[in-house]
């Protein structure tokens, strides 16, 4: 490919995950006007966001299933359709009764394109294939069923329980944190694109070692981006000074209180996204 090819094609691909973003944030932004226009209560606007998240995350198995019956592409499809046709009667919603139904059949759409991934991911993974490589049929995968510019960002691992020794990619994630026994703080950027981009994307793999009592900490961006009322996020700075503050503290004690502080920095507003959160921790 000639240099003004590449330069066009750079310029469809960030013009391309300018869209993704803009679709997946649209409602989060617009929750202001939504609530004046139609007349919500909080509550309200919690369940416009909260309807999609709790349906998406009840669905996601019952699509990876469906996924292995019917076959990944067909249920792929059938999510793209359903996902459509939500964002549609969303975007023409005249009450909030609609709206949240809209926003749950979404989460129907969503679990149904995102069991296309999961599926592939247990497939490939049996295999035996190495992380990048693992990584980048997952991407061609994507990039095949991919019709609308629907892109996944991804980050997996393999951790050798014995030796601690973990090898990873990460495609354009939310880079997580090693959180060392001292508090330390080490990202895990390592990887490529994300999937669903370029076809024949390559991916490198990073490698790291868990040592006794550090921490591995993997985070959706639904908690760095809650917002407060002066429209100031919470940010990687505060999740960062939170982990170095209590770096000590057991795990299950870590997670409630990380996953509480996106609303106790943003007292009385509903969650922008769902700030998902894993960890491992060695012994």
């Amino acid at each position: 490919m000639d240099r003004s090819l590449r330069w066009w094609a750079l310029t469809a691909v960030s013009l391309a995950t300018f869209m993704t973003y803009l679709d997946n944030n649209v409602v989060n932004v617009a929750l202001p006007t939504i609530q004046s226009a139609l007349g919500l209560s909080l509550s309200g606007l919690e369940w416009i966001v909260s309807s999609y998240i709790l349906v998406f995350a009840g669905l996601m198995l019952v699509g990876g299933r469906l996924a292995d019956v019917y076959g990944r592409r067909r249920v792929f499809l059938a999510g793209l359709a359903v996902f459509t046709a939500a964002s549609l009667a969303a975007g023409l919603a005249d009450t909030g009764t609609i709206l949240i139904a809209s926003r749950a059949l979404q989460g129907v759409g969503a679990a149904l394109l995102m069991a296309n991934l999961q599926a592939s991911f247990r497939a490939w993974v049996e295999t035996g294939v190495d992380v990048p490589t693992l990584t980048k049929r997952l991407n061609q995968t994507v990039v095949r069923s991919n019709q609308i510019n629907k892109f996944v960002s991804f980050f997996t691992a393999e951790i050798d329980g014995g030796s601690g020794a973990v090898t990873y990619c990460n495609a354009g994630h939310n880079p997580p944190y090693l959180v060392r026994a001292d508090g330390a703080l080490e990202r895990l950027r390592t990887g490529g694109l994300i999937l669903g981009v370029l076809p024949n994307s390559d991916f490198d793999h990073g490698a790291v070692r868990l040592g006794p009592g550090d921490l591995l900490m993997m985070y959706s961006d639904g908690l760095t981006e809650s917002t407060d009322p002066s429209d100031e996020m919470f940010g990687e700075e505060r999740l960062e000074a939170f982990l170095r503050a209590h770096h000590a503290l057991p795990v299950d004690q870590m997670q409630d209180r990380l996953h509480d502080a996106p609303q106790r920095f943003t007292p009385g507003a509903p969650p922008a996204d769902d700030p998902t959160l894993g960890f491992v921790q060695s012994e």
